[in-house]
């Protein structure tokens, strides 16, 4: 059996059915959409798969249409009014509310072929692209998809006559059903040269231009009949929950865009990130504080209670995609709108860069998700450390040495002192950038030095030690 897991992270789904417009206000949940998806991201990851790899999984999960796990859903829309050709259209947005709303991880969709088995090559393969699909139907239903091992029970089933709910589906064809069709459409001498060659060919066909050439439904496609236990858009009750504020502790951001920072610019980018988020945040408010880490002429807090800005290389390639934000002491309600503002990185001389709230809640939450919120009992350096003070000799002996320091900043950032502090001396840590473009902070030598920590017991992150800390420098993450 396989299962796939779909959390709305917005707690909404946002997707307008192959026979609908718009603006009708219709919202279809379906296979299809998945199985593109899933052929969408297999060319954002690296190392790219190749073409016979995908088209064996793409093969096995089009073999038959999956039963699904739905939670309580309703629809709903927003309406509002837009400028077009000269004059204002009421304009509806239809989307499905998943379960009790945003963030709540309770409610996933789930997708289960009870008949594939996947290969542990195919597996890992399947969890690279679910791990690359950051959004589903539309580009404002941010999902987080994974592969489950847990049993659960579906309360939706292809082809089932029986149940009293019937709801129409766009699934994919079985492999042979699609050579069976193409065949005959062949045979037809019907818009030949814009039929797909087979199954994988037609996953890549865009929409819009399909429908522009005339096709009623898309190449490879098929409608297939759901039988469902209740009505799958019937009244929700939901139990409201009282969370606190103060009790969600990070944020994370996905860098929008083709051209991306170097890892080494990682101080320059938490610069940025920081500026944005004061320039959303009122002056006189404890989240200009907690984000400034002082307010006016005040001194900057010494307890490292404020806001970390931490840009890291999440895959690998030696580019940032992503800049986490973490506050210990949690995020307060303006502290939330003003990072629900953020949409662009400013600065002088420096080109635009466009971010998006992708997660916002604990380190409990994301430490699966995110490497620097994990727990592990060995660190090494992801941005040089930069020692606060300068070494020096005292009675013929190297005092304050960066590893001293490291013990030392440990204590300061509430974290319990490392059994031991290894060098790492295989990266160029002079290329990065060692200073701040704006602001002070005490440093010592311009020198970066990387180190592995090794802890008695497993710690939880982030760990940022030494000179802009803050900012990005120093920032380790977890040896698995």
């Amino acid at each position: 059996m396989l299962a796939i897991s779909i959390n709305f992270l917005a707690g909404r789904f946002h997707a307008t059915p192959w026979d609908r417009h718009v603006n009708e206000g219709q919202v279809e949940w379906s296979p299809w959409r998945l199985l593109r998806a899933l052929t969408a991201a297999s060319y954002r990851i690296e190392p790219r798969p190749t073409e016979g790899q995908m088209r064996s999984l793409v093969e096995q999960l089009a073999a038959e249409p999956p039963a699904f796990a739905l939670p309580p859903a309703s629809t709903a829309h927003t309406r509002h009014y837009m400028p077009i050709r000269g004059k204002t259209t009421q304009v509806f947005d239809a989307f499905i509310a998943v379960g009790d709303g945003a963030g709540n991880r309770a409610s996933p969709v789930v997708a289960v072929w009870q008949d594939v088995n996947l290969t542990d090559e195919a597996a890992s393969l399947l969890d690279r692209l679910l791990d690359a699909v950051t959004w589903l139907g539309r580009a404002e239903s941010w999902v987080e998809v994974r592969r489950i091992d847990s049993s659960v029970i579906p309360n939706a089933f292809p082809n089932d006559a029986g149940r009293r709910n019937q709801s129409r589906i766009l699934a994919c064809m079985a492999p042979g059903e699609f050579a069976d069709w193409a065949a005959s459409h062949r045979s037809s001498g019907e818009r030949d040269a814009d039929a797909p060659a087979d199954l994988w060919q037609a996953l890549h066909a865009d929409t819009g231009a399909l429908q522009k050439a005339g096709w009623s439904l898309a190449p490879g496609a098929k409608w297939v009949h759901y039988g469902i236990d209740r009505d799958p858009f019937g009244p929700v009750r939901i139990q409201r929950q009282v969370v606190k504020r103060d009790s969600l502790d990070i944020a994370c951001f996905r860098i929008a865009g083709r051209v991306l920072p170097r890892i080494q610019e990682a101080v320059t980018m938490g610069d940025r990130m920081r500026q944005a988020l004061l320039s959303k945040a009122d002056d006189t408010s404890q989240a200009y504080r907690a984000f400034a880490g002082r307010m006016g002429d005040e001194p900057e807090q010494s307890n490292h209670s404020h806001a970390y800005y931490l840009p890291v290389d999440r895959d690998g390639d030696g580019y940032i995609d992503h800049i986490l934000i973490f506050m210990r002491r949690g995020f307060d309600a303006y502290a939330v709108e003003a990072l629900q503002r953020v949409t662009h990185l400013f600065a002088r001389d420096q080109h635009l860069v466009k971010v998006v709230l992708t997660a916002l809640g604990t380190r409990q939450d994301y430490g699966d998700h995110y490497p620097s919120f994990a727990e592990s009992r060995v660190w090494t350096s992801h941005t040089p450390f930069v020692p606060h003070r300068h070494a020096k000799k005292r009675g013929g002996v190297w005092v304050d040495t960066p590893a001293d320091q490291i013990q030392r900043e440990l204590g300061h950032h509430q974290l319990e002192r490392a059994s031991a502090v290894e060098p790492v001396s295989d990266v160029a840590w002079h290329r990065f950038r060692r200073e701040r473009l704006n602001g002070g902070g005490a440093r010592g030598a311009r020198s970066g030095y990387g180190f592995r920590l090794m802890f008695d017991q497993p710690v939880r992150g982030p760990i940022a030690l030494g000179y802009a800390a803050h900012m990005g420098l120093g920032q380790f993450l977890p040896v698995r």
